[in-house]
C-alpha cells in the first residue's frame, strides 16, 4: 500500500508540472502530457477517424487553392470552415465519403508515398529515427527493456552517415565488451553491406579481397540450399564427386547455374563479374537445388556411366592404397629411461623436459696444468 501511495504522490506530481508547463509555454494541457509521458501520444493517434468536417475542409482549401492565380495568397483551413460552414451542411452523404477516401488516401501517400528529393528523404530518416527512439525508450519506462538499433542507407542518391541507438549505456557497451568491436566500425562496415546489396563483398576493401569475400558467400549460400533441401544439417557440397554424393547421395541436383562448368568457387578464377552473376542467380532463386525421384536419379546415373564409358567424364580415381599397407607395423620401442622418468611424474601425460647442460666458459674447460707440482700444494 505505501508503494502504490508514493506512485500517486508521483503522477500528481507529474501532473502539476504539466500544467505548469502548458502555462509558462502557452501549450494544451494535452500536448504538455504526450511530450511527457511519451508513448501515450503514438498509442492514441494511431487509431483517429477522420471526421468528414476535416475532409471537406481539406478538400475544399485543395479546390480554392486550384483556382487562385498566381502570385495571389492561398486559404488555410480555417478561412474556409468560416466560409463554407453553411455549403458543408448541403453537402449530399456521397460526396462526404469521396472526400473522405480521398483524405486518407492523401495520408496514406504522405506516411508511405516515396520520398523524391534527397533532402526529404534525410528530413525522412531523421524524424522516423526520433520517433524510434521516442518508442523505444517509452517501452523501456514501462516494461524495462535494452535495445540496440542500427540504421543505414541502402543507396547512393543521398548522404546519410549511420545512426546508432541504445537505451542506455549498457546496451552501448555491449559490442564493445563481449565482441571486442568498435561500433563506429562496425557502422560504416554495415553501410558498406547495406548498400552492397545485402552482400559481404561491401564490407571490402580491394578487388582480391572482394572476390573473396564472394567466393565464401557462394559456398556459404550452396551449403545452406543443399541443407534445406535435404535436411541434413551436416550436409555440404562435394564438387569432384557431385554425381556420388549429391544426386545418388541425397537425389538432388543443381540447377540453373550461369557457369557452364560445376567447380568449387576457389577454382573458377578471380573474375568477380562472375561470381556476382552466380551470387545473384542463387539470390533469385534461378540456380537452386530440385529433388529428383528414383526414376529421375537412375536415368542420370545411366547418362553418368555412359559419359564414363565413352571417355567424356573421367572415371572417378579410388583413393590411393599405402606402400606399405597389409604389412605388420611394428611398435615404437621405449627405453628403460623413459619409463622411469615417466614413472616418478606425477601426471602420465605430462612431458618432462630434458635438463639442460650448463654452458662454461672455454677458461674454465682449458685448464692448463702447472710445469712444478710443490709438496704444500701436494698435501
Amino acid at each position: 500500500m505505501a508503494f502504490d501511495t508514493d506512485v500517486a504522490k508521483v503522477w500528481q506530481r507529474n501532473m502539476e508540472a504539466c500544467q505548469e508547463l502548458a502555462v509558462k509555454h502557452n501549450k494544451p494541457l494535452r500536448w504538455c502530457q504526450d511530450a511527457v509521458f511519451l508513448g501515450s501520444k503514438m498509442a492514441n493517434g494511431s487509431h483517429k477517424v477522420v471526421s468528414k468536417w476535416k475532409a471537406f475542409v481539406a478538400a475544399m482549401v485543395k479546390e480554392v487553392n486550384a483556382d487562385l492565380e498566381p502570385g495571389e495568397k492561398k486559404v488555410n483551413a480555417r478561412q474556409v470552415a468560416v466560409t463554407y460552414h453553411e455549403q458543408y451542411h448541403n453537402t449530399p452523404e456521397e460526396e462526404l465519403q469521396e472526400y473522405i477516401e480521398e483524405l486518407k488516401s492523401s495520408k496514406q501517400d504522405k506516411t508511405h508515398g516515396r520520398r523524391v528529393t534527397a533532402r526529404s528523404k534525410v528530413m525522412d530518416i531523421h524524424h522516423t529515427f526520433e520517433e524510434l527512439k521516442v518508442i523505444l525508450t517509452s517501452l523501456d519506462a514501462r516494461v524495462g527493456v535494452r535495445a540496440m538499433v542500427f540504421l543505414a542507407r541502402t543507396s547512393t542518391e543521398y548522404n546519410q552517415a549511420p545512426l546508432f541507438y541504445a537505451t542506455d549505456v549498457a546496451a552501448a557497451a555491449f559490442l564493445p565488451k563481449a565482441y571486442m568491436v568498435d561500433v563506429q566500425d562496425f557502422m560504416t562496415k554495415f553501410e558498406g553491406y547495406s548498400i552492397a546489396g545485402g552482400t559481404l563483398a561491401g564490407m571490402a576493401g580491394t578487388y582480391r579481397d572482394k572476390v573473396k569475400v564472394v567466393k565464401a558467400e557462394i559456398a556459404a549460400k550452396l551449403r545452406q540450399k543443399l541443407r534445406e533441401i535435404t535436411g541434413d544439417p551436416k550436409a555440404h557440397m562435394e564438387y569432384k564427386t557431385y554425381h556420388r554424393d549429391i544426386v545418388m547421395g541425397h537425389s538432388v541436383q543443381l540447377v540453373g547455374c550461369p557457369h557452364h562448368k560445376l567447380q568449387s568457387p576457389s577454382s573458377l578464377g578471380n573474375s568477380l563479374p562472375t561470381f556476382v552473376k552466380i551470387l545473384e542467380a542463387l539470390d533469385n532463386g534461378s540456380c537452386r537445388f530440385e529433388e529428383l525421384s528414383e526414376k529421375d536419379v537412375a536415368e542420370l546415373d545411366e547418362q553418368h556411366q555412359a559419359k564414363i564409358a565413352s571417355g567424356e567424364l573421367p572415371d572417378a580415381k579410388p583413393r590411393k592404397i599405402r606402400s606399405d599397407a597389409g604389412k605388420p607395423k611394428k611398435r615404437k620401442e621405449v627405453q628403460e629411461s623413459d619409463l622411469s622418468d615417466s614413472s616418478d611424474s606425477s601426471d602420465d601425460n605430462e612431458r618432462v623436459p630434458k635438463k639442460k647442460r650448463r654452458l662454461r666458459s672455454p677458461s674454465v674447460l682449458n685448464v692448463k696444468s702447472k710445469a712444478m707440482i710443490t709438496d704444500t700444494e701436494d698435501e
